[in-house]
């Protein structure tokens, strides 16, 4: 005798199935339900492994198509800031020489003070003494020695600068503005060429092998004075 059922069964996707027919005893319906609820949560199963396949592809694809972007960063220099205390540049002439002019060129010339070197070292004045067993008897005695040597005489040099009509008040005022922001200058700002200024300026020309206080152009446009400008 056949009955009439409708059996339904989670399908493994989120929904349900539903199957309406004449089964031959009611066990048939329960046995077909859990036949095809396994079969539905295999499917369900099989689809997860296919979403995750296809997660896995999209991401590997994403990752070489930044394998060349990252190669091509890698591959490219890094930027490097310019030195900040790059040395002047001097002329060390001859006496009754001068630099070649050129038009708008200005050059100035100074005094480069003599550079001497001192040298200590300790120098051994009496030698150790042993006995025949290798005790010390008299101990070594050593005195300090200091030379000096001249590396470099005093000489006039020459460096480009700034035209004097270009060293005007407003000028002098951004020197010292430029300078008070390097921390080479702690006075008021008063656009004068004063003792401090010229203290502050010779202190931050020395370290980039000019020891003099006036101005050199490579000074200037380092600090982003613009001569033309004032």
């Amino acid at each position: 005798m056949f009955t009439s059922a409708v059996c339904s069964w989670p399908d493994g996707l989120g929904g349900y199935a539903r199957v309406e027919k004449y089964w031959p005893k009611a066990a048939d319906c329960a046995m077909q339900r859990q036949t095809l609820r396994k079969t539905g949560q295999m499917a369900g199963i099989w689809q997860q492994m296919v979403q995750s396949r296809a997660q896995l592809w999209r991401g590997w694809g994403a990752a070489l198509v930044c394998l060349p972007l990252l190669a091509a960063c890698q591959a490219a220099p890094r930027a490097t800031l310019p030195d900040q205390a790059q040395q002047i540049q001097v002329l060390r002439l001859g006496s009754g020489q001068t630099p070649p002019q050129k038009p708008g060129q200005c050059w100035a010339q100074d005094i480069a003070p003599a550079v001497i070197e001192t040298i200590t070292q300790q120098i051994q004045s009496r030698p150790e003494r042993r006995d025949g067993a290798g005790n010390i008897v008299q101990s070594a005695q050593f005195q300090t020695r200091t030379d000096q040597r001249m590396v470099q005489d005093r000489a006039a040099v020459w460096f480009e600068a700034p035209c004097p009509a270009d060293i005007t008040v407003a000028f002098v005022a951004s020197l010292q503005r430029a300078l008070k922001a390097r921390g080479e200058y702690t006075a008021p700002i008063t656009g004068a060429w004063d003792n401090p200024t010229l203290t502050a300026l010779r202190r931050y020309q020395r370290a980039r092998g000019l020891d003099s206080a006036k101005i050199s152009l490579a000074t200037a446009r380092e600090l982003g004075l613009s001569a033309a400008a004032f």
